[in-house]
């Protein structure tokens, strides 16, 4: 039998267990409640659903892990596996014995008779109190910080309390007249979202181009302000999202032509400027949503926004959009149902193209993976990734990146004119 091994990991790469807990054939090892796991060629991912890690179990520690589902001492998973593997008893023994070590000893398993952790894990969640998104002071942030803001307003989105600031005191009144029923006073509240609304055309001849950040990165570059305030709307609206139980939804950047649609990967955005002008070109609209929600019938839904603006709001913004200089602005992606044609993952370094890792990095885009049962979004996740197509691609290389996109979308390969 193959040496049986458990590979932890960490968001930030791999540990193992100091010390490992000295067991015997007399253990009943009990998977516990909050595991959720998956097989992928033959290896099993687990995500800890109360601590939000994830394991990954080679081909030996997955058989081990398949062998947990039916209560029983390690001596019965020992004498099952020898009856139906052949191997010698001892060595089967000794694996056994490690594979569940490693398990105990990374939170995967405990004891079957272990009643205090089991009913831990099945007491109710407690009510989430008021809590913010906090911005990590960086390099990237300080630049941001630097273009200079005229002030801020604090917003109520589900549990969460986000800040806004603006490069104006005009840019200001529209968001604090958009965003007037879900204000809050909170002095506490980090700048999550940066708003730059230019002034109205001077009659220069200049286009002026309206931004939105989300921390330090830019999420929307538009000459059309309305284009940047819906996308702020959506951002909010889908961190209330991220609160909810019931559809999975994944953070990505959302490609969209003709019906169908591309998930790629959310670090994608970071070239958005070089990016965006080169999807528009074949025919490819860059959805300004955060997240989409993922069907169980291998479609996606772009979400409507949850805060309006409607009234005096509205006819502010449309009196600034006809002031604005459009310049040729690709179609705005409409909130609905979309095909989904594929997935669109990022080349990493050192982390192979693979089933496995392409789940891993699924599983990591899940925005509310706290308020959903672990199991069944696995086995959604799983689902997807099978069943249509994936390609990878690197930030640095955007060609690369859109032909893959137009790839999945049966696009071909020529540039659309316009």
């Amino acid at each position: 039998m193959t040496e049986p091994h458990l590979d932890h990991a960490h968001a930030h790469g791999s540990t193992e267990p100091d010390e490992l807990p000295e067991l015997d054939e007399s253990f009943s090892p009990a998977r516990r409640d909050a595991i959720a796991s998956v097989e992928i060629d033959g290896e099993a991912v687990c995500y800890d659903t109360a601590s939000g890690e994830v394991h990954v179990l080679n081909p030996a520690a997955a058989l081990v892990w398949d062998c947990l589902q039916v209560p029983g001492t390690i001596r019965e998973i020992v004498d099952d596996l020898v009856a139906e593997l052949g191997l010698d008893r001892g060595v089967v023994s000794s694996d056994v014995l490690d594979a569940v070590a490693r398990m105990v000893a990374n939170g995967l398993v405990v004891g079957a008779n272990d009643d205090a952790v089991l009913a831990e894990e099945r007491a109710p969640e407690p009510v989430p109190e008021r809590r913010y998104i906090p911005e990590v002071p960086t390099t990237c942030m300080a630049k941001v910080d630097d273009l200079g803001w005229a002030g801020s307003i604090s917003v109520q989105a589900g549990t969460l309390v986000l800040g806004v600031r603006a490069n104006s005191e005009e840019t200001l009144a529209l968001l604090r007249e958009i965003l007037h029923d879900h204000l809050v006073v909170d002095d506490d509240t980090p700048p999550n979202y940066s708003v730059s609304l230019a002034p109205p055309s001077s009659g220069s001849g200049k286009r002026e181009l309206h931004v939105l950040y989300r921390s330090c990165e830019l999420t929307i570059r538009s000459r059309i302000p309305s284009r940047v305030v819906e996308g702020l709307l959506a951002h909010l609206s889908a961190q209330v999202a991220s609160q909810e139980h019931g559809a999975v939804r994944l953070a990505a950047l959302t490609l969209v032509a003709d019906g169908r649609a591309v998930l790629a990967s959310r670090h994608f955005r970071a070239v958005i400027e070089r990016l965006e002008p080169r999807l528009n070109a074949r025919g490819i609209t860059v959805a300004d949503v955060p997240a989409v929600e993922l069907l169980a019938d291998d479609a996606i839904v772009v979400p409507r926004t949850r805060f309006s603006q409607g009234g005096r709001a509205a006819d502010m913004l449309a009196a600034w959009d006809a002031r604005a200089e459009r310049g040729r602005e690709p179609a705005v992606v409409a909130s609905g149902r979309y095909e989904l044609a594929g997935l669109l993952f990022e080349t990493q370094e050192n982390v192979p193209a693979t089933n496995l890792s392409s789940m891993l990095e699924l599983l990591a885009r899940v925005s509310n993976i706290e308020a959903l049962p672990g199991q069944s979004t696995l086995d959604r996740l799983e689902r997807a990734q099978s069943r249509v197509p994936s390609r990878w691609a690197h930030w640095s290389e955007p060609e690369a990146v859109v032909d893959a996109a137009a790839e999945l979308l049966s696009l071909g390969g020529t540039t659309r004119a316009g």
